[in-house]
């Protein structure tokens, strides 16, 4: 049976028991549901509203015995993971209800800011505590005091934030230790393990910090210390700032002698 409504439309979905049961509501201008596939489109100021997720958009198509949504253009979302507040926007987005901690996919100028976490990327996955994003312009750790960019980056996360990760391509990190000292870092491929509190840079590898710049086959930099070491073919550059050199003084030149002083001449008369 097919049933196409202009108005709103609450459905229960991914229901175990009654007492169980999760609530997803879809209103739209316009939507079109059919009850025996499950299957759903909606068209025209979209909104998605389950456990305290609310998502919206221009279009919309859902499939409840999936437990999955796909949303696009204009994607606009909010709402609390594992306690803590995100928002996000993209140009198309994937919800999919049947993961634990709930699963997104989101492509096309994503913006992702997950308490005081930020990500600016081409595209995005997040979901089992782990993620993935492309063309990463630009993923923050406020507290942390980190950015880093990259071509791509893959890794782990908990409630305390990123628990392992590996950048790749055109990698470049940004951070400022407790006493704001900024050390930046440049290599080919970056991986962090928070268990060790070591960030390992490989290929091109090279950091300035304190007008010095050092490049080594492998740099590790801990982020909580801010010590920089170098393995292998190690080269230090220290930038010695000008110091305005004052000219020497000239020598005081011999006083000219003094000329003597002309007499009046006499006249013969």
């Amino acid at each position: 049976m097919r049933k196409s409504v202009l108005a709103a439309l609450a459905v229960l979905l991914f229901c175990a028991t009654p007492a169980r049961c999760s609530q997803m509501t879809l209103t739209a201008e316009k939507l079109d549901y059919d009850m025996d596939s499950g299957h759903g489109t909606a068209a025209g100021k979209v909104t998605l509203v389950r456990e305290g997720l609310t998502v919206t958009s221009d279009r919309a198509e859902a499939w409840s015995k999936e437990k999955k949504v796909h949303l696009w253009s204009n994607v606009k979302g909010s709402g609390v993971q594992d306690g803590t507040p995100f928002t996000f926007s993209a140009e198309d987005a994937t919800a999919d209800f049947s993961v634990p901690g709930n699963g997104y996919h989101m492509k096309g100028n994503v913006l992702l800011q997950r308490g005081q976490q930020y990500l600016d990327a081409a595209e995005a996955d997040v979901r089992e505590g782990k993620f993935w994003a492309k063309q990463v312009a630009r993923l923050a750790d406020e507290k942390q005091k980190t950015e880093l960019k990259c071509d791509a980056v893959n890794g782990q996360y908990d409630d305390g934030g990123v628990l392992s990760a590996e950048a790749k391509g055109n990698a470049y990190l940004r951070h400022k230790d407790e006493k704001d000292v900024l050390t930046e870092i440049w290599g080919d491929v970056m991986t962090y393990d928070r268990t060790k509190d070591i960030v390992t840079v490989t290929g091109n590898a090279r950091a300035v910090q304190q007008d010095r710049t050092l490049k080594a086959n492998r740099l590790l930099y801990s982020i909580s210390s801010g010590k920089l070491t170098a393995v292998g073919g190690t080269q230090i550059v220290v930038d010695v700032p000008e110091q305005t050199q004052k000219k020497p003084a000239q020598p005081a030149q011999p006083a000219k002698p003094a000329k003597p002083a002309q007499g009046k001449k006499k006249v013969k008369r």
